[in-house]
């Protein structure tokens, strides 16, 4: 609903393609599957981590293994269409559609993974409203950052994926270590808005800078877009050769 044929076309593309590969899904669901196994309510590591207080970093945990697995799927967007990268060139579609579907697509399946993880959380202990608040507006401007950079690294760093094989990495070296010159810088910004309201006494904090870090990450999102839109144009007869293998 309120998308074009086109876009809506290549999201069903990719949900398909995301519903007929088992490895794929493992991949996707695995925050789950550790937060399950980490934080459990008779697990010491929670105790440990968390303390009595435990709803809020857990909530934290989960955030955090949501976003580090984002890297695994958008930072090669089309990896997955192997020898079908090649419809890409005969369709008449802006390739800014077919980036923005697929992100659309990914996003869609990591906030459905997140928000199962809250629904747990709020199952079993009673967070702070604030700090859910945070945090969730935070996950999504931070998602927005990671398929920003994601859609940059599929254009410069394309890499064939071969399913049929487990050892078969889903990302080229060179966009995995650039993963970290993204996390990185979010990580230390997030950790000086943390003392920063903790030094002032400032709860409020937290939730005004993650609000204006989304403003500010979804205008920006459009102007990468554009920008990997025309190095895929100019560059495409090198990224199908990638991508094919």
């Amino acid at each position: 609903p309120g998308l074009d044929d086109t876009v809506s076309a290549v999201i069903e593309k990719e949900f398909r393609y995301l519903r007929q590969n088992a490895r794929l899904l493992v991949q996707l669901v695995y925050p789950l599957i550790i937060f399950a196994i980490f934080f459990s309510t008779r697990n010491p590591a929670r105790r440990l981590f968390a303390g009595k207080d435990s709803s809020v970093p857990t909530l934290a945990m989960l955030t955090g293994f949501v976003l580090l697995s984002v890297t695994g799927i958008s930072y090669n967007v089309f990896g997955l269409d192997r020898e079908g990268f090649g419809r890409w060139l005969l369709a008449p579609v802006r390739i800014q559609k077919v980036l923005l579907a697929k992100n659309i697509s990914h996003a869609a399946v990591f906030i459905a993974i997140y928000a199962a993880g809250v629904c747990i959380v709020l199952a079993t202990s009673h967070p702070s409203l604030l700090w859910l608040a945070t945090l969730t507006v935070t996950f999504l401007a931070v998602l927005i950052v990671q398929l920003g950079a994601g859609t940059l690294f599929s254009a410069w760093w394309p890499k064939h994926v071969d399913l049929t094989r487990m050892n078969s990495r889903m990302v080229s070296n060179a966009a995995g270590y650039a993963s970290f010159l993204i996390i990185g810088p979010v990580g230390f910004m997030g950790a000086m808005i943390m003392l920063a309201a903790t030094y002032w006494n400032l709860p409020w904090l937290p939730l005004v800078a993650s609000v204006v870090l989304l403003g500010i990450v979804a205008r920006l999102y459009f102007y990468v877009l554009d920008r990997a839109a025309r190095y895929i144009q100019n560059h495409i007869e090198e990224i199908e050769k990638a991508v094919a293998g």
